[in-house]
């Protein structure tokens, strides 16, 4: 067998994520990783081919601040460390903004290691811009009057909301003057935009990292980075609420995005791919809940093609008694390639899937779980379709072949609840995307059955005093207990941490009990 051709090999690693990018004619390349000091490559991720003279893939579930090393059509060795946490340096100068007319002021005028200080309890109201650049080694930061790290390209640990109009509800228009964006990436947005930890609500449109629409990229063009710079952008640990259309929108030229563990509820359309390209786009591990039209909306009078959209391991439940709507609809529109699903959960209280007219879209199911307890028109394809899973989706339409019906037994937080729901061990094994599960193989939908809701990461002791840090995710309340008698079984709330509400990222709580022993632990409810 002749070697490989590789020309070029580039590697951009980020906190927990690498997006891999290669220059080659070759139809397909193998990808490995492993860790520093572990024998073995593994799979990783296959390649996808973005254009002809180029692919790319992504690398999930790394370690901070951790060395690894990649492996290229079995022959091509790269070495590279991920993103460490750090403070950022000391400011060249601060400027205290107290009101809206001085933000944007400090924004039009900033320069290269400004620290733009916004007060505390205090709300901004307006559509603010940054169009100047700080640098690697002196960023612009824009924070509250809070300690922060944050970094260049990095939006992370933030309140977005328009809080001046009426609340979002459905049916209820876009209402006039509403702000748009909660986050929107303008024009050629660049390389290596980090998006996380961010509670974004009362917008339009909650999240946009790709700037927006425009003709799109065919697979027959070559070198498209050349002329557009987007790329490796993470999308991760996000809360988006009460968005007027879409959630999170993707729409625009990318190459490597990765959009993974947010949380979407209440929206017209939960994710936007209408249109995107050229990919891959990774969505994985989302939570998409309440929605109106569409988990996942594709549909756009542009030309090009929507193409290599990569849907892993999300949970989309529909709550509502919408009877015109779906769990998933894919428009009429530009047309669409590679569009995969795989060990999703769609579940609704009416109808699940609709695919319209014109064979536009030609999208690939399977291994996902397929519930609702309505019976007709479940499934429907170009204006066709009264049957239920079995007998139309499966052995009309050849989706889903080994895809699963049944009542995937959720909690209120959207973790499976139980080992005899379906979604147990019955997903299919996706390399470098759910090595680590648990089980004969992994679970269907955003979570993994035996990974706990949390886990306590550190307990520190000084004194009298202790402290205790887990890692939280939005939904559950959390709740410090305390005993000074395991056999007792008698647990007291601390009143100073009882109901807290979850937010992702790190959670904290300090007890300065008197008692000489005690015992702790962390409730989380509902779950």
């Amino acid at each position: 067998m002749p070697a490989q051709v590789i020309s070029n090999v580039t590697v951009t690693p980020k906190y927990e994520t690498a997006g891999i990018i290669v220059e080659s004619l070759e139809p397909s390349l193998s990808l490995e990783v492993r860790k520093a000091g572990e024998a073995a490559f593994r799979p990783a991720h296959p390649f996808v081919h973005f254009d002809t003279n180029h692919l790319a893939s992504s690398l999930f579930e790394l370690v901070c601040d951790t060395e690894y090393e990649i492996r290229v059509g079995g022959v091509t060795s790269l070495t590279f460390r991920t993103k460490n946490e750090f403070s950022l340096p000391e400011p060249r100068r601060t400027v205290n903004v107290g009101n809206a007319a001085e933000l944007t002021a400090a924004l039009s005028s900033a320069l290269p290691g400004d620290e733009i200080l916004l007060a505390s309890n205090t709300t901004y109201n307006g559509m603010f811009t940054v169009n100047r650049s700080g640098t690697s080694t002196n960023p612009i930061v824009i924070r509250g009057a809070l300690p922060a790290s944050e970094l260049k390209k990095t939006i992370q640990d933030n309140h977005l909301a328009d809080l001046e109009h009426p609340p979002f509800q459905y049916g209820g228009g876009t209402t006039a003057g509403v702000t748009y964006y909660g986050v929107h990436a303008e024009s050629i947005a660049g390389w290596g935009t980090t998006i996380r930890r961010n509670l974004i609500e009362h917008h339009f449109d909650g999240l946009s990292a790709s700037s927006d629409e425009g003709a799109l990229l065919l697979p027959s063009d070559s070198d498209i980075l050349d002329s557009w710079e987007n790329r490796e952008i993470d999308i991760y640990d996000n809360t988006i609420l009460n968005s007027r259309d879409d959630g999170i929108e993707t729409d625009g030229i990318c190459v490597n995005q990765r959009v993974f563990r947010n949380y979407i509820s209440k929206a017209i359309n939960g994710i936007s791919v209408a249109p995107s390209s050229p990919g891959p786009f990774f969505f994985l591990r989302n939570v998409v809940y309440d929605f109106d039209q569409s988990c996942v909306k594709l549909n756009t009078g542009v030309t090009g093609l929507i193409r290599n959209q990569l849907f892993y391991h999300n949970t989309f439940r529909r709550t509502d008694a919408n009877t015109g709507g779906y769990v998933q609809t894919l428009w009429d529109g530009v047309a669409s390639q590679d569009i995969v699903y795989r060990n999703n959960i769609f579940q609704g209280d009416y109808r699940l899937c609709n695919i319209q007219p014109a064979r536009t879209h030609d999208p690939d199911f399977d291994y996902n779980l397929w519930y609702t307890p309505y019976a007709v028109n479940i499934f429907k394809w170009e204006g066709n379709g009264n049957g239920t899973f079995a007998s139309y989706w499966q052995a009309v339409l050849g989706e889903d072949p080994n895809g699963r019906w049944g009542d995937p037994q959720l909690t209120p937080t959207l973790r499976i609840s139980t080992s005899n729901s379906p979604a147990v061990d019955t997903g299919l094994v996706i390399p470098g995307i759910n090595d680590n599960y648990a089980g004969t193989a992994p679970d269907m939908g955003a979570y993994e059955s035996s990974v706990p809701a949390f886990a306590i990461k550190t307990v520190a002791a000084d004194g009298g005093t202790v402290v205790l840090e887990w890692d939280g995710l939005r939904g559950p309340a959390y709740t410090l207990k305390t005993t000074t008698n395991l056999a007792s079984g008698a647990w007291s709330n601390d009143p100073a941490h009882a109901d807290l509400p979850g937010t992702y990222g790190t959670m904290k709580a300090t007890n300065a009990g008197v008692a000489p022993a005690r015992f702790f632990r962390i409730s989380a409810t509902p779950e």
